[in-house]
């Protein structure tokens, strides 16, 4: 009977599933079989809000529909799992490593559902839990190994932000299962990962390896990896191959090459989903709220991003006294120093054709198809590395690509535009500044590679509205920097102009004009 669990557990189990303490408080009568009117009684509120509070329960336990029964529901699954935790607590044992306290969970109920079908109904293998840095999934990972642990004779996480080699992974692991030093293991990794697999057929074990980027190669494409890691590539291929009872999470912001390769069957990937749902759960903890018309804007702007969220309502909490609205009318798209550092990580993984990809997406306001913006290069790519350098992108999570009838149409999110655009007007104001110190055509490429206005013939598509933005910030970044140093800057760039218009097409690209474009931003005088 629901009255035999302790109460502890209840509110315990409830808090995984991101019951307020307000929620909480309604459900804890009505487990009690309180009636809706004796609840509203007792708590001080209204019939309305009680059932506004329990139904919110229902859904965080994805209890859903308009029908009767869903608190004997509750109590039956409450019930279940306090026997199910009872009886595997002296069996399971958990390594939790660098996991982070999750503190109150919300939402990414459908996730953890279909995680649960894919590790403990389907016996996948190898499952990546995929996204860009910000989006949730460590916390995904940590709420689903919790809610799941006592399927499994091991659970162990573990960061791989040190990146230690193959040996000394597979030996920690090793030793945790067997619960012994791990003595006289043999010299070769692949002799090690015999002895792993062979633990993982003798117990279930669940394994989360967190921050595996880290053993990626930076400027190359996604996915594969540095020198002296190359032995994670067998790691990962013996799990997912070999057959065994235990699951392997590896959570990334970036895809290993391999993945795609290995078999649907044992190998699923998992891209976080249901954003909206805890973002609000993140303002109301902050005593925020939002319109739909003001929710759908900061939607648009952050997206998946929980940190952009986290950070977001902190702000406004503490800036804007509580008002959404004045954020949003005082601020285009807040980006603070954290996301810049973050953002920054990433970028600098990415190979120079991949830059080039992200800086054309960031010139472009609207979305554009994948063989369009490929006529945008001034140097040619070939179509296998064009593609190859989408394809990349897309593993890093940092691209969004959408279907048409026609064709699959490619764009930034707004948070990864306006860093890349900022990188833009830093880099074409750093050429600026060196070609006027020193002319020499030769050691450029953003302004030459890369049309920024209305001025270039090769641009066809149209780009006014984003041009005209850029060109600004460009040009006022220019007086910023160049105001001291450069006397009359208006003078001083008309002349530069008319240095590039002696240099040849090839030599130059859209370089002369660009400058004629930023030109038209700054006043003569």
């Amino acid at each position: 009977m629901i009255s035999d669990l302790p109460q502890d557990f209840i509110r315990q189990l409830t808090a995984e599933y991101g019951v307020s303490d307000a929620e909480f408080e309604a459900l804890a009568l009505a487990l009690r079989s309180e009636p809706t009117v004796a609840i509203a009684s007792t708590i001080g509120i209204s019939e309305v809000a009680v059932r506004k509070r329990l139904g919110e329960v229902y859904r965080k336990f994805n209890i859903t529909g308009i029908r009767p029964g869903k608190i004997a529901e509750l109590k039956q699954f409450l019930i279940s799992q306090y026997q199910a935790r009872n009886r595997s607590t002296t069996n399971s044992r958990t390594d939790w490593g660098e996991a982070p306290d999750l503190g109150a969970f919300y939402g990414r109920i459908a996730d953890l559902n279909l995680l649960k079908q894919w590790v403990n109904a389907d016996s996948a293998r190898l499952v990546a839990i995929l996204g860009m840095t910000g989006c949730g999934k460590t916390s995904l990972s940590v709420q689903f190994a919790q809610q799941n642990q006592t399927q499994f004779d091991f659970v162990i996480w573990r960061s791989l932000r040190n990146s230690p080699s193959v040996t000394d992974l597979v030996t920690t692991l090793i030793e945790f299962i067997s619960q012994q030093p791990a003595k006289n293991l043999p010299d070769d990794s692949n002799s090690q990962i015999s002895l792993l697999l062979e633990c993982l057929q003798a117990h279930r074990c669940l394994i989360v390896l967190d921050d595996f980027e880290t053993l990626l190669q930076t400027e190359e494409l996604a996915g594969y990896y540095r020198t002296g890691y190359e032995e994670y590539r067998e790691l990962f291929q013996r799990v997912a191959e070999i057959n065994h009872q235990s699951c392997l999470i590896l959570i990334s912001s970036e895809a290993p090459a391999e993945l795609a390769l290995l078999s649907v069957n044992s190998v699923k990937q998992l891209k976080p989903t249901g954003a909206d749902i805890i973002a609000k759960e993140i303002f109301k903890e902050k005593g925020l709220s939002a319109t739909p018309e003001e929710w759908q804007k900061l939607l648009n702007r952050y997206r998946d991003n929980l940190l952009a969220f986290k950070i977001v309502a902190i702000t406004i909490k503490d800036f804007f006294n509580g008002h959404v609205s004045q954020f949003l009318e005082a601020t285009a798209l807040f980006v603070d120093d954290t996301l810049t550092y973050l953002l920054e990580q990433q970028f600098e993984r990415l190979t120079s054709s991949e830059e080039d990809v992200m800086y054309w997406l960031a010139i472009i306001e609207q979305q554009i198809g994948i063989f369009q913006l490929k006529q945008q290069f001034f140097e040619s790519l070939s179509l296998s590395e064009y593609l190859n350098n989408l394809d990349s992108l897309e593993r890093r999570s940092l691209i969004e690509k959408t279907t048409t009838d026609s064709e699959i149409m490619l764009q930034l999110q707004p948070l990864i535009k306006k860093y890349v655009t900022q990188q833009l007007v830093q880099q074409v104001t750093q050429e600026v500044q060196q070609l006027l110190r020193q002319p020499n055509f030769s050691n450029f490429s953003v302004l030459k590679n890369y049309c920024l206005g209305k001025s270039c013939e090769k641009q066809q598509i149209n780009t006014a509205r984003q041009s005209s933005q850029l060109l600004q910030q460009l040009a006022n970044n220019l007086q910023n920097k160049l105001r001291r140093s450069e006397g009359n800057i208006y003078d001083s760039l008309k002349q530069l102009g008319e240095n590039l218009k002696k240099q040849p097409r090839l030599k130059v690209g859209y370089a002369g004009a660009n400058l004629n474009d930023i030109i038209s931003k700054i006043p003569s005088n």
